[in-house]
């Protein structure tokens, strides 16, 4: 059992930075090794004085530990290679979008978008939705539409699909007011304020944020990062789900509205209309479900005087120029965010670059009279002298290469956890350069030094705990590749590892993401496939994630369908399966004739990488096809996904042909009925 030495109530790990501590540690340690052949242990004996600047040696280690992690990270000012050691916030938090607000706030946050809602389709079909879009006033409709449809397509779920974008029209409101104001109150100022916060309160904008004013109100990093990166500020999640659409407007909401402005003392009475009935309703107004509300235009309300003001019961007439003047001049809470593009991110502090591998050895700080400094013995000293000498500056160059070379680990610290190291070794040496008088009688080749500290097997083992150590830090863990290595570690998988790393950003975010079928240009030989695709890809080990001919080369690879997109485009068209064939479900296909492929314990990796990596609400099948089944099918699924991209209903042909090259499929797993 390992015994942890106390002196005077402390630990020695706590000891590093207290020279005292460590000589008097030094001396216990000596005195329970050799306390019957040594027993003067007092400043002028020699072995103290080694121990002492070795003692002060690791003080000055301990003293460089000690520096804040942003200066033990920091590259040179100078270098050009810097590698870098974390993902930022908005590339590691921000995730593609999962719930209904992550939807939301992607449409919100395209130009010319108020607000935006998604209903699931009430179809036979789970996992189809309706997108409906409230846009700001006097923009295109067609302009907005567009821009909504290629971020949805682009931002797709895994077996999900948007059926139907629609731009609610709007449906404009009335409100008809008897207000009793007081003596010094504005009316034209009033008219102005009231239009501005009925417009507010019926019509309200989602205020996007900068990432200081989320900062300040509070929000914890995580929860402003959360959701999809957006390109014009941040949106609150508790402002998001207060503006959702209203079923009816309430007069009494209005009325405490009213009163809240300074100078109504009143209101006589109130009532709300819409241009779809003219009824005016005192108590509530239904709001229709396929409009979005919007206070009627201040021109119409002021010409048809549709709120009166009184003072005193004495009615008071308003100057209508005078009420669009303020108007344009009332003081409105901002919708866009101040926010540039250096303050979307959190910085990653740059630290000060510390020369943390510097080291000057010991030997220069031992008295003159050792005759190993600088200065050395003089020429007059015989030759047993200086062969003494000699020797005592072997010993302790044994002390300077160990301490020189943990100066130059910390110094390499910054490299080892970082996803974009790439080389294998993971122990460092410092060259003795400085060691006075002995510069030719030592070996300054570095590589061979490298290689007797370490060997080839070691590094690759060690080198695959650091990777397995930065992926432990995302919750990630490698699957057991040693069904495919035969039980021997390899470059290869570490190199795997490391493409898994470097590209972990997107691949964790982007693991339910779907690839965008109405990208024309992008439908075969792309990278335009399923965040899923492209995770397991990964996993496995297989480099080349494109969706391309499988059949043209023996390289790995496999194709993805989702069988939502496979549903008619035509209702009619649609056969009876039993059970439902096309809501989340997918089928892999795999080529059997690749050399991993036809190994059956790279078959039990993929079985096994393919349940703990698809989603639990998505149902899979699993199809081995050989070379020419394998040709036939590609030729049908390259012709439905251009038909799809297009939009032409001969979509449906090639989808009737490739639900029959499914069929054929093995189900590996399904979620149970909840």
């Amino acid at each position: 059992m390992k015994k942890h030495l106390t002196i005077s109530g402390r630990r020695p790990d706590q000891a590093g930075m207290d020279f005292t501590l460590l000589r008097e540690e030094g001396i216990e340690h000596i005195q329970s090794m050799s306390g019957r052949i040594w027993t003067d242990y007092n400043a002028h004996d020699p072995g103290i004085t080694i121990l002492e600047h070795l003692c002060y040696a690791i003080t000055d280690l301990s003293y460089r530990l000690s520096f804040d992690m942003q200066d033990l990270l920091a590259h040179p000012p100078q270098s050009r290679e810097r590698i870098k050691q974390f993902f930022t916030a908005n590339e590691i938090l921000t995730t593609h979008p999962v719930t209904i607000n992550d939807y939301r706030k992607l449409i919100i946050d395209i130009e010319g978008v108020k607000n935006c809602w998604l209903e699931p389709l009430d179809d036979p079909i789970t996992g189809l939705y309706r997108v409906l879009i409230e846009k700001e006033a006097d923009i295109d409709d067609e302009r907005v539409l567009d821009k909504v449809r290629r971020k949805l397509h682009s931002h797709r779920n895994l077996c999900e699909d948007f059926v139907e974008i629609k731009i609610l029209p709007f449906e404009e409101i009335s409100v008809y007011a008897e207000l009793e104001i007081e003596d010094d109150a504005d009316v034209n100022e009033l008219t102005a304020k009231i239009y501005f916060e009925l417009d507010s309160f019926i019509a309200p904008s989602i205020r996007k944020y900068s990432l200081k004013e989320l900062i300040d109100k509070g929000e914890p990093i995580d929860e402003i990062f959360e959701g999809p990166p957006l390109e014009n500020g941040f949106i609150d999640n508790d402002e998001l789900n207060r503006f959702d659409r209203k079923p009816e407007l309430h007069t009494s909401d209005l009325i405490h509205i009213l009163l809240d402005i300074r100078g109504i003392s009143a209101v006589k009475t109130i009532f709300v209309s819409s241009f779809l009935s003219r009824e005016k309703e005192a108590w509530a107004l239904q709001l229709s479900s396929g409009f979005t509300p919007a206070i009627k235009d201040l021109d119409a309300i002021l010409k048809d005087h549709d709120i009166k003001f009184y003072k005193g019961g004495i009615f008071c007439g308003v100057d209508r120029a005078e009420v669009k003047k303020k108007a344009d001049n009332t003081p409105k809470e901002p919708t866009k965010a101040t926010a540039v593009a250096s303050e979307k991110d959190m910085p990653i502090p740059a630290g000060h670059f510390r020369e943390l591998s510097d080291y000057v050895t010991v030997q220069n700080d031992f008295p003159a009279n050792y005759g190993i400094g600088e200065v050395g013995l003089p020429d007059s000293a015989s030759d047993a002298r200086k062969a003494h000498a000699k020797q005592l500056q072997a010993y302790l160059m044994f002390f300077d290469q160990i301490l020189a070379n943990y100066f130059s680990q910390l110094n390499r610290a910054k490299d080892l956890f970082s996803p974009h190291y790439t080389e294998n070794r993971t122990y460092f040496v410092n060259m003795l350069s400085q060691v006075p008088g002995i510069e030719d009688e030592v070996d300054t080749d570095r590589e061979r030094l490298q290689e007797l500290t370490e060997d080839p097997e070691t590094a690759l083992q060690r080198r695959n705990r650091f990777l397995d150590h930065l992926m432990a830090r995302f919750s990630e863990k490698f699957p057991n590749h040693l069904l495919l290595l035969h039980e021997k570690l390899s470059k290869e998988l570490l190199q795997n590892k490391l493409d898994f790393l470097k590209a972990y950003p997107g691949i964790s975010s982007n693991r339910g993401r779907a690839f965008n079928y109405i990208s024309k240009d992008k439908t075969w030989n792309t990278n335009n496939v399923a965040g899923l695709k492209s995770r397991i890809c990964a996993m496995l080990g297989i480099r080349d994630h494109k969706r391309k001919h499988l059949t043209e080369t023996d390289v790995e690879g496999f194709h993805m369908i989702e069988h939502i997109l496979l549903r008619p485009v035509k209702r009619a068209a649609a056969v009876d399966y039993q059970p439902d064939p096309y809501s989340f479900r997918i089928s892999f296909v795999f080529p059997d004739w690749p050399m991993r492929c036809g190994e059956e314990n790279f078959q039990k990796l993929i079985h096994d990488v393919l349940i703990s990596e698809t989603a639990a609400h998505i149902a899979f099948n699993v199809l081995w096809f050989d070379r020419d089944r394998m040709s036939a099918f590609e030729d049908e699924y390259r012709q439905w996904l251009e038909k799809l991209a297009e939009g032409s209903d001969a979509a449906d042909v090639h989808a009737t042909a490739l639900i029959k090259f499914l069929e054929n499929g093995r189900v590996v797993d399904e979620p149970e009925d909840e």
